[in-house]
């Protein structure tokens, strides 16, 4: 404390202990002296003596510097003293300078957590009893509601229905009082009425009293869910060729995994028939009409194959081309038509439709970006499928063609030593399609013994010479009759010519020898009976 003398320019007329030591000062530098003017900032020094200046003040803070130059912060209150009608001033003083850097440490704290919270890249806001208190610009934006609009509401208010309101509350604070923090994956309802994906991360502040308030994190996970379903809905499309028994298996598997990301109502794959100009529609949904094919043409459909360009059509994109005569409307309009090429190296082999009646919103470009990205491994897998199938196709015409001509097939990779027989291999051989597992050994051993070794020197002669064998030999089936082929083998190469794979074929001739046995038997009968007759 001090005693100011007023009318000598704030000169201490008077100070106490507490005094000279707040600001490392002796007695004898303090009085009749006014040493506010060096010890204290410029600024605050204007303030004290503005404040000073109208007798009686609140208190106030000042800033000071010490004798060892320390910065401090002082509270002063000034108290107006009249003694024999001459006026003084009482200045009180309060060393706060560990409360004022507290508070400017608070103030900064404060000021950078409201930066992050504004800055933050995910939604940030503080809940009581699960309603709004505190939000932060990021929420209202991933929203679309204002700020006023949620404050004090409820936050139910953005949840699908009362049961997931529920059940992530259950969750939530289960985990709270387990953890101290609470996260869970569920869907906001935005102003606009879309659905969004979002991870809702929660914790207390005070983990005694939830009642304080919780403060929480949310984050927009919809386009990386969707990122997600779609390279799961990429690998499903590639995999279901092996599952699919067919074309049709494979169309339905596709329209299964669409329909976990689109609306795919009124959807059809329309297959390009260049020949006959013919789209032929193997796979179709629609609520209007169904069709198994329809001519090419002038049709929006046919624009996508002849331009191999990707449309998005309103309807009255779609009237805009009818008038400028580049297609000519068939079938129910549609208020909005998506169609993408579906393309093998390039060129259009077919297109993939989505269209809807009724609602022209129904579809946007991010769907029709969609559709583009999965276009290329759709077209792909119905090109594998198209090609197992014709495949399959040959295999059982072959297998057909070697059961009615009797001719068995057979391979062996002399790399491996792994050998495959056709079915008709087996059944020439006495035994059921697949009931044994092929091998060079057993195939030898169904040599007869005494064809054996000529048989093993002709395929030795095959792979070293590279050049065919054809043979006659008998074989013994398991009821050990005999059966009489005719074995032909040749080596196929790779690239460095040296030997890589081994075919050959039974050809079952058993009918044919047989007859040319019984014949030779019944010539050589007739001339024993003829030379020994008794008569000439």
């Amino acid at each position: 404390m001090c005693i100011r003398d007023r009318h000598k320019n704030g000169e201490i007329i008077y100070c106490n202990d507490s005094f000279t030591k707040i600001f490392q000062l002796k007695r004898e530098n303090v009085l009749g002296k006014n040493p506010f003017r060096e010890i204290v900032d410029p600024e605050y020094y204007k303030l004290l003596e503005k404040k000073f200046t109208r007798g009686n003040t609140e208190p106030f803070i000042i800033k000071a510097k010490r004798k060892d130059d320390q910065v401090i912060y002082l509270e002063c209150e000034g108290k107006a003293l009249i003694i024999n009608d001459e006026r003084y001033q009482v200045a009180s003083l309060r060393d706060v300078t560990s409360r004022v850097i507290a508070e400017n440490a608070l103030k900064e704290s404060e000021a950078t957590l409201a930066s992050l919270f504004k800055a933050a890249p995910i939604g940030i806001g503080m809940v009581k009893d699960r309603s709004f208190i505190v939000i932060n610009d990021e929420i209202c934006k991933m929203l679309g509601y204002k700020r006023k609009e949620l404050i004090g509401q409820s936050s139910r208010m953005i949840y699908e229905s009362d049961q997931e309101y529920i059940r992530v509350g259950e969750i939530k604070y289960e985990k709270i009082s387990e953890q101290g923090i609470g996260s869970v994956e569920t869907r906001f309802v935005k102003k606009n009425g879309d659905v969004i994906e979002v991870f809702l991360s929660s914790t207390p502040i005070n983990q005694e009293d939830i009642s304080k308030g919780v403060i929480f994190t949310v984050m927009d996970m919809t386009d990386i869910k969707k990122s997600q379903r779609i390279q799961d809905v990429l690998y499903n499309i590639s995999t279901s060729v092996g599952r699919s028994d067919n074309l049709n298996d494979l169309f339905s598997n596709i329209h299964v995994e669409l329909e976990s990301l689109l609306d795919t109502s009124n959807f059809f794959i329309a297959l390009y028939d260049k020949e006959k100009d013919l789209m032929h529609l193997p796979y179709m949904k629609d609520t209007k009409k169904v069709f198994e094919s329809f001519p090419a043409g002038d049709t929006i459909t046919s624009l996508v194959i002849k331009n191999k360009i990707s449309y998005f059509l309103k309807d009255h994109d779609i009237d805009e081309l009818a008038k400028k005569n580049l297609i000519k409307r068939y079938g129910a309009p549609a208020k909005v038509w998506v169609g993408v090429p579906l393309k093998v190296e390039d060129e259009p082999i077919g297109v993939m439709v989505l269209q809807n009646y009724e609602d022209e919103h129904a579809y946007d470009q991010r769907d029709l970006e969609l559709l583009e990205t999965i276009a290329p491994q759709i077209g792909l897998s119905i090109l594998r499928k198209k090609n197992e199938e014709e495949l399959k196709w040959i295999q059982k015409n072959l297998m057909e063609a070697q059961r009615v001509a009797s001719l068995g097939s057979w391979e062996r990779d002399l790399e491996t030593g792994q050998t495959y027989w056709s079915d008709q291999f087996y059944r020439i051989c006495g035994l059921e399609p697949g009931s044994v597992t092929p091998s060079p050994e057993l195939a030898g051993s169904i040599i007869h013994e005494d064809d054996r070794q000529e048989a093993e020197k002709a395929i030795e002669n095959t792979i070293n010479t590279g050049k065919p064998y054809s043979l006659e030999s008998r074989i013994v089936l398991p009821d050990r009759s005999v059966r009489y082929v005719l074995s032909k083998g040749e080596v196929i190469r790779n690239g460095g010519e040296s030997p890589k794979k081994l075919i050959g074929s039974y050809l079952d001739i058993t009918h044919r020898v047989e007859a040319q046995l019984a014949l030779r038997e019944s010539e050589e009968k007739y001339r024993n009976l003829a030379e020994n007759a008794p008569y000439g």
